[in-house]
């Protein structure tokens, strides 16, 4: 049976075990990230330079704020009446108020911007982003923002200067926004004027032609008067044909007036309005009144039965005795109208006005700042992982290279 010897200890070559570091601590991260404190700070610093340096040279933007007051229902009615034949007024009768859907959009017209681009200091600002007159308007489409609410409408205009922008093109820019809602505002009350068709301006228009042309009728009749009396001397009359001539006077100028009224009625009302049908029922009463009071009178001898002579002379003195009420009527009405047109006004009420800025919108340099730290302490990190990474990876690869060779 064979015999098996072991061999002796001294024969017998064991491997040697590398000294392997201990569990990574919390002590070795804060270690290492004092070992390269001076990186990390140096990023933070400079990150936070880089983002405040950038802040002198990117765009800056400016915001300004306007809010408009629209008229109510009753004042904007006759404002909104130019618009019932179009299908325009049928949209704006879908919300409570249509004063404020009408500036909406009155205020994004291209009529608004094309206004806008007239001005010589937008023109000049906005002549680098936009060649053509078309860009333009729709660059500054995109910077006027309407916002509207049930009760009033906001405004709120934005501007960019370009990079690398100088100290004068940053000023421009400030005071731009402010510039381009008082245009705006401007052009848009000039639009709602118009739609208005002046009603004051056209009435005191009318007022001011009927009171010219009878009072130049009145002028005339007085002369006939007086060459009359010249022509024929004085011609008595009695008091009863006196108060039968003033009678008819009366209801001649009452009949005018009514004709007047009517007329004017029929500019702004139907045919079935009862105010309308009420002047025109005044009119042909009055009418008939006086051929009554021409062929009978209560008062005096008929017009129809006096002497030729006495007849012409109570002609002048009925076409002028019914000429005068009428023309101090029409003298009222022209001082109203002047009245009237002296008051007219905007039907827009500026709440709050646009003014300039004092301070930028963008960039805000702390905010700036704080952020560039932030991503300087990013970077930091990443950093420092990284060479830790480094670090382990040659670890590693020691160990492992001392393993294989103690084999």
């Amino acid at each position: 049976m064979p015999q098996f010897h072991l061999p002796s200890d001294s024969t017998i070559s064991e491997p040697v075990v590398p000294d392997l570091e201990p569990d990574v601590h919390l002590l070795h991260y804060l270690e290492h990230v004092a070992r390269h404190k001076w990186v990390a700070m140096f990023l933070v610093i400079a990150f936070g330079a880089a983002f405040l340096a950038a802040t002198y040279i990117m765009p800056y933007t400016y915001t300004t704020f306007a809010r408009l007051l629209p008229p109510d229902r009753l004042s904007s009615s006759g404002l909104l009446s130019s618009l019932n034949a179009s299908y325009a007024l049928t949209m704006l009768k879908e919300i409570e108020n249509p004063s404020v859907d009408l500036m909406q959009n009155l205020l994004e017209s291209r009529f608004v911007s094309d206004r806008l681009t007239q001005d010589s200091v937008v023109r000049t600002f906005y002549a680098d982003e936009a060649e053509t007159q078309d860009e333009m308007a729709k660059l500054l489409r995109d910077d006027l923002l309407v916002d509207p609410h049930i009760s009033k409408v906001d405004l709120h205009a934005t501007v960019s200067t370009s990079w690398f922008s100088t100290d004068a093109e940053k000023e421009v820019a400030r005071k731009l926004p402010a510039r381009i809602i008082s245009i705006a505002v401007h052009t848009m009350d000039s639009l709602l004027m118009a739609l208005s068709k002046g009603d004051a301006s056209s009435q005191l228009l009318y007022a001011q032609e009927d009171y010219r042309t009878r009072k130049l009728e009145l002028d005339s009749i007085t002369a006939e008067q007086e060459a009359f009396e010249r022509e024929h001397g004085i011609v008595q009359l009695k008091t009863q044909t006196i108060a039968a001539i003033e009678q008819m006077a009366s209801i001649q100028a009452d009949r005018d007036e009514a004709q007047m009224e009517a007329a004017t009625l029929s500019r702004d009302l139907t045919e079935r309005n009862p105010k309308r049908a009420m002047a025109t029922a005044r009119a042909v009463a009055a009418s008939e009144a006086l051929q009554r009071y021409r062929t009978h009178s209560t008062v005096g001898p008929a017009f129809d039965e006096m002497p030729e002579v006495n007849r012409e002379y109570a002609s002048i003195l009925l076409r002028r005795s019914a000429l005068e009420p009428v023309v101090s009527y029409l003298n009222r009405e022209v001082e109203q109208q002047k009245i009237n047109v002296t008051r007219e006004k905007s039907v827009i009420t500026v709440l709050d006005a646009a003014h300039d800025p004092d301070v930028r919108s963008s960039p805000k340099r702390m905010t700036m700042l704080l952020l560039g730290f932030a991503v300087g302490v990013l970077a930091s990190c990443l950093y420092l992982g990284f060479q830790a990474m480094r670090v382990s990876v040659r670890r590693a690869r020691y160990v492992s290279t001392t393993v294989q060779t103690s084999r």
